[in-house]
């Protein structure tokens, strides 16, 4: 529930030496001849790849498809030409990880600088099968939620990391897998696979809910009273105030996620209110239309946090077979 870097203009210097040579036909030549140009199709999905990581390539079929208004459609051969055009402009790596799945695709160092992206390279190739699972679901989830509308930006894990300043000595605030910007709403989103300890999902769930100690701050109040890079870490506080948090998981992990909940309200450690702006959806996501009803209807029931009260907190009520 959405930087790039201006060329350096440098101005000629006055001399007998002619400023361009001229072609075989006797135009002036271009002076990024034989550099590989960017297309606005190359500059989205390259984008895209870049903010989640690294993408498979049937995720970056699904991307084409939803923002195929923006531009022609592309076939799945034309498809594999760009991605082969990438890697021989040395852009990006692709790689099949995992048996009878699709091949992975993600930025070298140099296509992060072409596409003005200042994130750290991560190669893919050093993650887990875990990782590689988790970082499909997220992107996964921001298929679903994000289509480009005006009004709205998602805000990857990945930007999320490079926003935060490290501060010595204090504890780091827990960073959600993205967050969905829809106006003046700030949606935290958690991709869960695995299932967490009570003790850490109480905390995650705490620190979603609840204003960051310096809420209300101005940033540049924290900067004159603690300097530049203290200020920097401790505003995230003040900004970490989602208006929701939208939790994706399987059976099993949305029953642990509502009960560790419902035992947080019951404990007076997150209010009703606090306990409203979470919801549990479905991951995989529902696909019939009986699916999603079910799926409402679940999440519907679940606001009522009387654990008692909600068939869905049965280990055999569960609707989602």
């Amino acid at each position: 529930m959405q930087d790039h870097k201006k060329p350096v203009l440098r101005r000629k210097k006055h001399s007998s030496i002619k400023h361009h040579q001229s072609s075989p036909t006797g135009r002036k030549q271009r002076h990024d001849v034989g550099v590989p140009r960017l297309t606005p199709r190359d500059l989205l999905v390259l984008t895209w790849i870049g903010q989640q990581y690294a993408l498979r390539l049937d995720q970056i079929q699904d991307l084409l498809e939803v923002f195929a208004r923006q531009h022609t459609h592309m076939s799945e051969s034309a498809m594999r030409s760009m991605i082969a055009r990438w890697e021989q402009a040395g852009w990006v790596y692709t790689q099949r990880f995992h048996a009878h799945e699709p091949v992975w695709v993600w930025l070298t160092k140099k296509g992060l600088q072409r596409v003005g992206l200042s994130y750290q390279y991560q190669n893919l190739d050093s993650l887990s099968k875990h990782d590689h699972e988790h970082l499909y679901a997220i992107t996964q989830v921001r298929l679903q939620l994000d289509d480009g509308e005006a009004g709205t930006e998602w805000i990857s894990e990945r930007t999320l990391v490079q926003r935060v300043k490290r501060v010595a000595g204090r504890k780091r605030v827990h960073r959600p897998d993205a967050v969905f910007a829809c106006g003046d709403d700030l949606i935290a989103i958690e991709v869960e696979l695995s299932r967490k300890t009570v003790s850490l999902l109480s905390s995650i769930l705490k620190s979603l809910v609840h204003k960051g100690d310096y809420h209300g701050h101005a940033y540049h109040d924290l900067k004159a009273r603690e300097g530049e890079d203290v200020a920097q870490a401790l505003s995230e506080q003040a900004w970490r105030h989602y208006t929701e948090v939208s939790y994706y998981a399987d059976t099993t992990i949305r029953k642990h996620i509502r009960r560790v909940l419902a035992k947080l309200v019951r404990q007076g450690e997150i209010s009703d209110e606090e306990a409203e702006r979470i919801s549990v959806w479905w991951y995989p996501f529902p696909t019939t239309d009986v699916e999603i009803a079910q799926e409402e209807h679940e999440e519907n029931a679940s606001l009522d946090l009387d654990e008692d009260a909600r068939p869905f907190f049965s280990e055999g009520g569960d609707s989602n077979k």
